[in-house]
């Protein structure tokens, strides 16, 4: 829980400075980390699951799940990891996509 009150208060000031629906900002964290969440549940994994999988302590995952997470979070080895473990791996491709251009 220490965690996640420490992650609450660095997210809100830093994402909060930034504009809505540019990188980094609350919403677009939002919306990056529930891309992920769908992507578990629709190949039936659960947050541990894939924490299992990855070798991550469970709250990592979650914490990328709910967006609270920094940008070396969304590093391109870590989330190709993640996409392999839901069985999509085109599915790095896809956040790419939609997220950063």
């Amino acid at each position: 829980m220490d965690e996640l009150w420490g992650r609450l208060r660095v997210f809100s000031k830093r994402s909060a400075a930034i504009p809505a629906q540019e990188q980094g900002s609350f919403e677009w964290l939002s919306a990056a980390g529930a891309f992920w969440k769908d992507a578990g549940e629709r190949a039936g994994l659960s947050a541990d699951d894939v924490a299992s999988q990855l070798g991550l302590p469970v709250n990592q995952v979650r914490f990328l799940e709910l967006g609270l997470v920094g940008r070396h979070e969304l590093s391109e080895h870590r989330l190709r990891e993640y996409a392999r473990t839901v069985g999509d791996p085109e599915l790095y491709d896809q956040f790419r996509q939609r997220f950063e251009s």
